[in-house]
Formats: C-alpha cells, sequence, structure tokens
C-alpha cells in the first residue's frame, strides 16, 4: 500500500485540495499520520475515489451512467405518474365544483323555508292585532 501525502496528492493531480479534504471529512478516503506528523492516504483509495492522475477526475460511482432504456423507461414512468396526478387534480375540482353547487342549493332552498317561516309569523301577528279587542264596558261588564 503505498502512502502519499496530502500537498503530493494535489501536486500529482489526482483533486483540488478542498476536494481532497472533505472526501477525507466524509470518510470516503482513509488518512493516516506518518513520523513526522503528516497526514497521509492511501494511492488505491485516491484512484478508486478520483481516478487515475491528471485524468478529468470523476468518482467511479458518478461516471457510470445510466443506459438510455433506462432513462427512457423512467421518462415514461414518470410522464404516465403526471398523467395520473392530472387526472386525479381534474377530478378533485370537478367534485369540489359539484360540491359547491350542492351547498348553493341547500342554502337557497333554506332561504326559502325561511322566509316563508317569516310570512306565516308576520300573518298570525297581524291577525292577533286586527281581531276586535272588546271595548271598555264589555270588559269592565261583560
Amino acid at each position: 500500500m503505498a502512502r502519499i501525502t496530502v500537498v503530493e496528492a494535489v501536486k500529482a493531480k489526482y483533486t483540488s485540495r478542498p476536494t481532497l479534504y472533505r472526501a477525507i471529512k466524509q470518510g470516503k478516503i482513509s488518512t493516516q499520520v506518518n513520523v513526522k506528523g503528516t497526514k497521509t492516504v492511501d494511492v488505491a483509495d485516491l484512484i478508486r475515489q478520483f481516478g487515475e492522475p491528471g485524468e478529468p477526475h470523476a468518482p467511479a460511482e458518478v461516471s457510470q451512467t445510466l443506459s438510455t432504456a433506462a432513462l427512457e423507461s423512467e421518462i415514461e414512468r414518470l410522464k404516465a405518474e403526471n398523467d395520473q396526478l392530472k387526472h386525479d387534480a381534474s377530478e378533485g375540482r370537478r367534485e369540489a365544483k359539484d360540491e359547491r353547487d350542492e351547498a348553493a342549493a341547500e342554502r337557497k332552498q333554506l332561504y326559502g323555508l325561511v322566509e316563508t317561516a317569516q310570512k306565516q309569523i308576520e300573518d298570525l301577528s297581524k291577525k292577533d292585532t286586527d281581531a276586535e279587542k272588546p271595548g271598555l264596558f264589555k270588559r269592565l261588564f261583560g
């Protein structure tokens, strides 16, 4: 296992210093401290994570691309899901409109009942006031 310092790894163009320290912090690359107290990294870890020195570096996980067939199937799946969501939203809007219309019709019916009841109350109160009241003598002498 060949080990080199962080500075040597940067000079060999494995990657930049911030990227290397970020990989160390995330645990993607292990370090050891040599006798001089300097951090060293394993060359195999550097190659695994960043590729050969001097090459445009991309981690092995990122450099693997999906096949176009897999991407196309994913696009089709997402389109189908999008269509289903649009249909569900449209259906929900239609149901909400129907419920609003039903509520408006019920409200109109209730207002009609209230108006009818008010008219009946007014009519009854008029009849009571219109009824002939007995005069003073009738009330006193019966």
